[in-house]
């Protein structure tokens, strides 16, 4: 009975028998074969298994068992389904085969159950061809939150034009923060917004609007003492700013200390690529740098990763950032 019904199902999606028995044999046999698939839902389905850009890319039967499944337990409206499959299909599959990256399609299945196509479908023309790919996740997961509330196309683009001023910059850490913060993004010079920014260890807060470029780091007293002990010795760190002469770090009720400072360059790694022709002098002010701690028996804690560089009068300026891990070595 099974193998007559796969057969049936085979025959009336024209997938090819790949596409039939790899992921999708098992929504199938649960969901459509059980009556758990209702009859307009299987036909949005089919449709799907049918479209000639569903049908070009190598990963195809993979998004059509995710698109199988997860619309089910939410009740969404086949017609509603379609619509955002279309958007998917036309708008996002097509970018995700251009940047190599097929987990696009797992990034935007949640937008699909907010039944938004038309905001989805703007975000895939207007805004994606400006975000770099790997930061593509936290972008539709900002989508999501912020498509929940429904808001206005117009509020949409005014989001997608503030967005790209910060893409526009071509730094790592404007992306992430435009991407992690989509639909609560403020103009730059207008009001005094806090961003939230997703990294390991201490808390990072991207300011924005009057204050943008400026950062607060959360970090110990021990960590904040040996940040301040470079600082004052002149190493090319990440700046401490100063009010009336003393530092903008203040003590929080937690124990822990909130300092300002600001946007200090982009990654080594990263400026690297784009600027292949300032290596020896990078190299140099890296060793310095390194010669400086020592001197100070201050352990950063991770040296490697935290290494960013600014043109400045065309000359690179390599600085030593997040001293959350960092602590003056006993004596």
């Amino acid at each position: 009975m099974v193998k007559a019904l796969l057969k049936r199902a085979w025959q009336d999606t024209r997938l090819t028998a790949r596409e039939l028995f790899s992921p999708l044999r098992h929504e199938i046999e649960t969901q459509y074969l059980n009556g758990e698939m209702s009859d307009a839902y299987w036909r949005v389905v089919k449709k799907i298994a049918r479209d000639p850009f569903f049908k070009k890319f190598p990963w195809k039967e993979h998004s059509l068992a995710m698109f199988a499944r997860e619309p089910i337990k939410e009740g969404v409206p086949p017609s509603e389904l379609a619509k955002c499959w279309e958007v998917v299909a036309r708008e996002i599959l097509p970018k995700a085969e251009e940047a190599g990256d097929p987990n696009l399609f797992f990034y935007s299945q949640a937008e699909m159950l907010n039944r938004n196509p038309e905001a989805l479908g703007i975000i895939a023309r207007e805004l994606l061809p400006h975000v770099p790919p790997y930061h593509w996740r936290d972008l539709f997961k900002s989508f999501q939150d912020y498509a929940k509330h429904r808001p206005s196309l117009a509020d949409l683009r005014r989001q997608i034009d503030i967005a790209k001023t910060y893409h526009a910059t071509g730094k790592y850490f404007y992306d992430k923060t435009a991407s992690a913060n989509f639909g609560k993004l403020a103009p730059i010079g207008s009001g005094i917004k806090r961003y939230r920014f997703l990294k390991t260890g201490s808390a990072l807060i991207p300011l924005g609007g009057k204050l943008h470029g400026y950062i607060v780091r959360v970090l110990s007293r021990e960590a904040y003492g040996a940040w301040l002990a470079a600082h004052k010795a002149g190493l090319q760190v990440e700046e401490i700013l100063h009010r009336n002469g003393k530092p903008r770090a203040y003590l929080t009720k937690g124990g822990m200390m909130r300092v300002y400072t600001k946007f200090a360059g982009e990654h080594l790694e990263k400026f690297f690529r784009e600027n292949p022709g300032h290596s020896e002098e990078i190299q140099r002010q890296i060793q310095q740098i390194k010669i400086g701690l020592v001197g100070l028996g201050i352990e950063h804690g991770h040296f490697d990763n935290n290494l960013v560089v600014e043109l400045v009068d065309k000359k690179p300026v390599v600085r030593l950032i997040d001293f959350d891990a960092a602590k003056v070595a006993a004596a």
